[in-house]
């Protein structure tokens, strides 16, 4: 298990003592595949109890902190992105596909630019932010 706090990659997110943190663990679309609605919402439910315990237990006190709290699912990312088994990070995270092997910032087509978990720097939420930032400094510096 992971856990990102996002108010330290952007420290003008936090509002009034509020931050913005993820928790993250591997899991695969089977395991959310076939479930009715309901078993659905109650798998979310008992994931999130478990996974908001075992932060508790690293960071005691933080439970009693959450105010709201969403569980994405490889099963909402593929029905959001159409990512191939509803992987969070794009291309296989892997050496040969991270990093400067991924897909640049601009393309061919002026004015184009390319900000994702599948291109620069990659791999998931994290690099999509990164990637985001990056391209938006590349897109200054070209219309300046």
């Amino acid at each position: 298990m992971g856990f990102t706090d996002y108010s330290i990659i952007d420290i003008g997110l936090p509002e009034a003592g509020r931050y913005s943190g993820v928790i993250v663990v591997v899991d695969s679309l089977r395991q959310w595949e076939g479930l009715s609605t309901t078993g659905y919402e109650t798998r979310k439910a008992l994931a999130a109890s478990i996974l908001i315990d075992r932060l508790e237990r690293m960071m005691p006190g933080v439970k009693e902190e959450i105010e709201a709290y969403d569980v994405v699912t490889p099963r909402t990312i593929h029905r959001q992105t159409n990512n191939p088994a509803g992987t969070p990070y794009g291309f296989a995270h892997i050496p040969s596909q991270q990093g400067l092997h991924r897909l640049g910032y601009a393309s061919p087509v002026r004015g184009l630019y390319f900000a994702s978990a599948w291109s620069r720097p990659g791999a998931g939420y994290l690099g999509a932010i990164c990637g985001g930032y990056n391209c938006a400094k590349q897109v200054l510096r070209e219309v300046r």
